[in-house]
């Protein structure tokens, strides 16, 4: 798997806010990144809004 650059800033911002939301066009990798956070212990849960 590629290193992704938003993965190191993305655990940053979840230890400081309560709630983060990824936003962004198909097939960019937000569930790669959102599982990324995960991985490293900064989501207690995550939610898949249904789309």
């Amino acid at each position: 798997m590629y290193a992704r650059l938003a993965t190191g800033r993305s655990c940053q911002i979840a230890q400081q806010f309560p709630a983060v939301l990824i936003l962004g066009a198909r097939q960019v990798g937000k569930t790669t990144l959102a599982r990324a956070i995960g991985r490293r212990g900064f989501a207690s849960a995550i939610d898949w809004l249904p789309g």
